[in-house]
Order: C-alpha cells, then sequence, then structure tokens
C-alpha cells in the first residue's frame, strides 16, 4: 500500500478499521462506503479483483 491512499478518491480519514470479506480481514479507511472499501481491498492492498463497470461506485459524490 501507498503511505496515503488519494483522499480524492476515499476522501479523508483519520485511521484504518478491521472489517471481514469471505473469512480475510483487511484494514480500510474508516467511515467510507462499502464498496469504496472493497475498491480499496483490490487498488491499495491488490487483494481482489472485481468488474468495477458494473457498479456505480461514484454516486457517492453524486456521478451517476
Amino acid at each position: 500500500m501507498s503511505d496515503r491512499p488519494n483522499p480524492l478518491i476515499y476522501g479523508e480519514f483519520d485511521r484504518l478499521v478491521p472489517i471481514r470479506v469471505l473469512g480475510r480481514e483487511f484494514q480500510v479507511p474508516e467511515g467510507i462506503p462499502l464498496i469504496r472499501a472493497f475498491q480499496f481491498i483490490q487498488f491499495e492492498l491488490s487483494a481482489m479483483k472485481s468488474d468495477w463497470s458494473l457498479f456505480c461506485f461514484n454516486d457517492t459524490i453524486g456521478c451517476c
């Protein structure tokens, strides 16, 4: 993971919190929507793969 994830994607956050996905635990930014947490796991931790074209994840900022 990079030193500090892009705040334009994940927003500002103070700490990482644990979530469990299919029996695996990951540390993700506190307070972000679950779909963003999944993106964080894929892009920052390289631990998940998904076709994001199927989702409207940007609606969190009114882009859909």
